[in-house]
C-alpha cells in the first residue's frame, strides 16, 4: 500500500505483492505523474495494482471513509 509515493520502474520485479496506491493529482511534493508511472510499471510487470487518484494533495483521499472502504475491499480480495 502506498500513499503519495513512487518507485523507480527498474526496482519493480515480477512476483512483488499486489499494490494499492493512493495519489493526489495536486500533490505538492511527489508529482502525480511519478505515482501514476509506478502504478503503470507494476501492471506492466504483471503485478496487481489498484491505483486510486484523487483531487487532494498529500492526504490519502479527500474522503477518508472511501479510502478505508477501498482498502478493506482490496485486502479482502487479495487476502481472501
Amino acid at each position: 500500500m502506498g500513499f503519495a509515493g513512487f518507485a523507480l520502474a527498474e526496482t519493480i520485479d515480477p512476483g512483488e505483492p499486489p499494490a494499492l496506491l493512493f495519489h493526489g493529482t495536486n500533490d505538492p511534493t511527489v508529482p502525480f505523474a511519478l505515482g501514476r508511472g509506478t502504478g503503470d510499471a507494476l501492471v506492466a510487470a504483471g503485478i496487481t495494482c489498484d491505483f486510486v487518484a484523487h483531487d487532494d494533495g498529500r492526504w490519502i483521499a479527500p474522503n477518508v471513509d472511501d479510502a478505508i472502504n477501498r482498502t478493506d475491499a482490496f485486502l479482502r480480495r487479495e487476502l481472501g
